[in-house]
């Protein structure tokens, strides 16, 4: 049997989230593959390293406290001296240091670009890191975008000669496959642990708390609603955690809405949220991806997303989700008012679209599009290390 090609995927954290989810994702799905053995690289220890290792991958830790460790960048590229492989960062910090490995062993270099840069002009320290990320990043072999509209942006200050793929974000099977009856279970037990019963129009958003993800135009949008009808049985649900989160508190009070809008914590099995969800919100101000949206549209959810390129983008084509004008409150509350008034559809009909709407982001989909790009490396690889 020929010996697979190792692809080292690096990340900084080992949470179970984001970033860390996209890398979880690809090392399952290549930890069959006949052509390439994956191996996981982070500079700290969390939940994501058991989760790999129950499927049996690879995990290597290698800490770096910042992007200033000089002694953990040294033990990270001495850690490749003497491995041959592709390198495939995730994230600014991972493709710093998979940057230095690049630069002074040659390895090919790979780099996911998840989020549009930091955008400061107050702060001095961002505009140089983004000069750095910019650099470093035009010095990559290839470059994966996980939307159409970030690799928009980066074209405008990249050398076209850098060769790039777009491969949008995969889903977990679990959400396209899940049984009828196991939603149901899950709808029944999760809304009566919030008090909703099934005359509830129950209303979710989740992600973390941060002015981004516009959390504050779904709680004035739902004043707006209350204000309009104080008949409606509602109930929302921010399921998350961040630094906006005291504000949003102080928010929902001031506008009394605390017997409205509950907040539930960051959740680790969005499985059984899901399914107690009439209607999803996707309010954000500026969106890479939106992965909980194509979760929410493969159970056949509702869902109301701001107009963002890249939620048009991975959502266009799912009948049963509406776009609203980026941070208007008033918009919002009335495509919400729209779904929560409307007469429910037949879910079966629902999910049947739905299934066929998550085709596209299918994890076999996903590993193909990373094996091409794999496949257009490892040429580049063996040449290098022929020559040594």
């Amino acid at each position: 049997m020929a010996t697979r090609s190792q692809v080292f995927l690096v990340v900084a954290t080992a949470g179970l989230t984001g970033v860390e989810t996209v890398v979880f994702n690809i090392a399952r799905a290549l930890s069959s593959d006949l052509d390439f053995r994956p191996v996981v690289v982070t500079f700290n220890s969390g939940p994501l390293i058991k989760r790999l290792t129950d499927c049996g991958i690879e995990v290597e830790v290698i800490p770096i406290s910042s992007s200033f460790d000089v002694a953990g960048i040294y033990r990270f590229i001495k850690y490749f001296k003497t491995r041959r492989g592709l390198l495939h960062s995730h994230g600014a910090r991972a493709l710093l240091a998979s940057s230095f490995v690049s630069l002074s062993l040659g390895t090919p270099h790979i780099a996911t670009i998840h989020q549009f840069p930091i955008q400061s002009k107050k702060r001095v320290k961002d505009r140089f890191f983004e000069k750095v990320e910019s650099y470093l990043i035009a010095k990559c072999k290839h470059l994966i975008f996980v939307s159409k509209s970030i690799r928009e942006y980066y074209q405008e200050i990249l050398p076209t000669s850098i060769a790039a793929t777009v491969i949008h974000n995969c889903i977990d099977g679990k959400y396209i496959n899940i049984e009828n009856q196991l939603m149901l279970d899950y709808r029944e037990s999760t809304r009566a642990a919030v008090g909703a019963t099934e005359d509830t129009h129950v209303i979710g958003c989740i992600g973390r708390f941060h002015p981004v993800k516009g959390q504050e135009f779904l709680v004035r949008a739902c004043q707006i609603v209350a204000e309009r009808s104080r008949s409606l049985n509602i109930k929302v649900l921010l399921i998350g955690n961040g630094p906006d989160e005291q504000r949003l508190r102080q928010l929902v009070s001031s506008l009394n809405l605390d017997s409205v809008i509950e907040f539930i914590g960051t959740q680790g099995d969005l499985q059984k949220w899901y399914p107690a969800i009439d209607t999803l919100v996707i309010p954000s101000i500026s969106e890479s991806f939106g992965l909980v949206g194509v979760e929410a549209a493969s159970l056949g959810l509702n869902i109301v997303s701001s107009d963002c390129p890249s939620l048009i983008e991975v959502l266009d084509g799912y009948k049963y989700c509406t776009f609203c004008e980026t941070g208007n409150a008033a918009d919002l509350a009335d495509k919400l008012n729209r779904y929560i008034l409307a007469a429910a559809t037949l879910q079966s009909d629902k999910l049947y679209h739905a299934i066929s709407f998550s085709k596209r982001y299918s994890s076999m989909t996903f590993l193909q599009a990373h094996r091409k790009v794999y496949l257009a490396l490892q040429r580049a690889e063996f040449l290098f290390w022929k020559h040594q």
